[in-house]
């Protein structure tokens, strides 16, 4: 059987940011998403668990991403970061909400 490996899904962002719940379907999630404006400002869903399981997808890659302030797109963008010490807490933030633990400390500065 061949491996599906899905190497960039910032599902920590998406949860935080838009509310997104990747245990749902794709289908379910733009159906809740209808008439917001999270599809224009981050797209239609891909992908849910219902689609990972029907593609076979076998490994993901979540991705932690928090962007500096100055590209901040509005209010609604709660990820972002005026300096380091702001940079290391968002990424605590995204790594606690996919529920990944650090073995070891990550240092900003």
């Amino acid at each position: 059987m061949p491996l599906i490996i899905d190497a960039h899904q910032d599902l920590a962002y998406n949860m935080l940011v838009h509310g997104r719940g990747y245990r749902r379907s794709a289908a379910e999630t733009r159906r809740t998403e209808a008439g917001t404006p999270i599809p224009a400002r981050a797209g239609d869903t891909m992908l849910g668990w219902e689609d990972y399981q029907r593609g076979q997808v076998a490994v993901i890659f979540a991705t932690l991403f928090s962007a500096p302030a100055r590209y901040r797109e509005g209010e609604w963008e709660l990820l972002a970061y005026e300096n380091p010490a702001e940079a290391e807490q968002q990424y605590r933030r995204l790594h606690a909400t996919i529920g990944w633990r650090t073995r070891r400390r990550t240092n900003f500065n």
